[in-house]
């Protein structure tokens, strides 16, 4: 309900007619404030069929933008653009979910079938060149259900293109074959696919859980994607900008902070890099070890030439862009209450009283009830629309008269953004385990002690065929181990083996 004030509203028809109409256009939306942002997004991406990428000044932000974005969105699958590393600025160490969340968003801006795409990244992020999506198409590995499949074709196929065999799939870049089935764990997919064939004829394809091996849904195709950091050379990069339809609308929280991080992080990354080569210390699968971060990455000026052939649109509290047109918000950042019921009812009564309509954003059903539990004890008899959605910071609309105030903030709890995990290196250090272990090895399980690992089997279980971990004891009693319970069991490293 709320989010049509903004889909409706006046501000917002002037930004969509600036930006389709005079394209390119610089604008500067002045006095946005709080979680004001995603509600402009949204009423301006309702209303238009370009692609808006938003850049705010760093992770944090950008998490938090995104949240919003997707609890006002829910069925929208918003792109979020990582940088490839664990730290944001430092070039230590490659984050592998990273990397597949940037390959995710390049096939998807590539491949949209949408009239827009919503993406959210920071300035970290954008000093990494991105594979062109016309040499992107060409690394493509299209299945379907019911085509027919040489087995032998899709493993040369996937090892030409980097994918490592592994007995079991446990992180993106790998693959496994047991009989007829193929597992392959794809850099533009959260989870592997598992591919069954009959004959030379696909089956079926399902998502399954890598961790439990069990299958989340059925699909009718699937699209393999390799690494783009190895998979791709320095000459079929090229700044993100350049992979962007035409049409495509430039966020900004600030854009001269966000040009000043990217010089920064180009410095640093050719200052590690030669320390790291003076040293030999720069690992075999760090994307620095193929090319030198002067190819890997995008020089600062030209990125300063590329973005201005789009539409421009700063949000930040100054204008760093030239011969901005100016449209003024009238909003205002939600106060602090400092846990103070009596100080947050007397201002929902003066806004109430001002004519503006009240909304309060709560984590969960819980708190719908809670405040209105408090306000009966306090008898508030305040007017309000409890809305079960998180909100990473309230605000008040003046012009439309709408106050939204966020449950976290009036506590003054901390409010944490959530990002796409991927699959946890726990889960894959099981896997990880497991693979390490040799016939003959000795291993604990938590409930039934010292054995020793007799490899994999697969065995029936109410008509189902599944693959377990075969375990031998004394007297050659035999334990199996069923996949999904692969946390019950550790390599052995003492010297007694009690059960032999």
């Amino acid at each position: 309900m709320l989010s049509r004030y903004y889909r409706d509203d006046e501000r917002t028809k002037q930004i969509i007619e600036q930006v389709e109409n005079n394209s390119p256009v610089t604008l500067h939306l002045k006095g946005v404030t709080g979680s004001a942002l995603s509600f402009i997004a949204y009423g301006v991406f309702k209303n238009s069929a370009s692609h808006h990428l938003f850049i705010l000044n760093d992770r944090e932000e950008a998490a938090y933008f995104l949240n919003d974005l997707e609890n006002l969105l829910e069925k929208k699958d918003i792109l979020f653009i990582p940088d490839s590393f664990k730290r944001p600025g430092f070039y230590d160490e490659v984050n592998t979910n990273n990397v597949l969340l940037r390959t995710e968003a390049i096939n998807k801006i590539s491949h949209s079938s949408t009239k827009g795409e919503l993406i959210v990244t920071y300035p970290e992020a954008l000093v990494e060149k991105f594979v062109m999506p016309q040499a992107f198409e060409k690394k493509i590995i299209f299945l379907k259900k019911g085509e027919r499949l040489d087995d032998h074709f899709i493993i040369e196929l996937l090892i030409e293109n980097g994918f490592e065999r592994t007995d079991f799939v446990y992180e993106p870049g790998q693959f496994s074959v047991r009989g007829g089935i193929i597992d392959i764990f794809s850099f533009g997919n959260e989870q592997p696919y598992r591919i069954e064939l009959f004959d030379d004829e696909v089956e079926s394809i399902r998502v399954f859980d890598p961790a439990t091996q069990l299958s989340q849904k059925n699909i009718a195709q699937v699209t393999i994607v390799p690494n783009i950091q190895t998979q791709f050379d320095t000459g079929q990069k090229a700044s993100l900008f350049n992979c962007l339809p035409a049409k495509t609308v430039i966020w900004y929280k600030d854009a001269k902070y966000t040009f000043e991080v990217i010089n920064k992080c180009y410095e640093t990354a050719i200052d590690f890099y030669n320390v790291m080569t003076r040293s030999q210390h720069l690992d075999e699968d760090h994307p620095f070890k193929n090319a030198p971060p002067v190819e890997m990455l995008v020089e600062p000026g030209s990125l300063v030439t590329e973005v201005t052939k789009f539409s421009l649109i700063e949000f930040g509290l100054q204008c760093n862009l030239n011969n901005a047109i100016e449209l003024a918000f009238n909003i205002m950042p939600q106060p602090l209450f400092t846990r103070n019921f009596d100080m947050l009812i007397e201002n929902l009564r003066q806004n109430k009283k001002e004519g503006n309509d009240i909304f309060i954003f709560m984590s969960n059903a819980k708190q719908v009830e809670r405040f209105h539990q408090i306000f009966t004890d306090l008898s508030a008899n305040i007017q309000y629309t409890p809305i079960p959605k998180a909100l990473s910071s309230g605000f008040i609309d003046n012009d439309l008269k709408i106050t939204c105030y966020t449950d976290h903030q009036i506590f003054e709890r901390f409010h944490k953004y959530h990002l796409k995990s991927g699959f946890s290196k726990n889960e894959a250090l099981t896997l990880r385990m497991l693979l390490e272990l040799q016939p003959g090895d000795f291993v604990t399980h938590i409930d039934h002690g010292i054995g020793r690992y007799s490899g994999l089997e697969k065995i029936e279980i109410k008509g189902h065929v599944q693959e377990a971990v075969r375990l031998i004891y004394r007297d050659k009693d035999l334990l199996y181990v069923n996949i999904n319970s692969l946390h019950k069991i550790s390599k052995y490293t003492g010297d007694e083996k009690r059960n032999f």
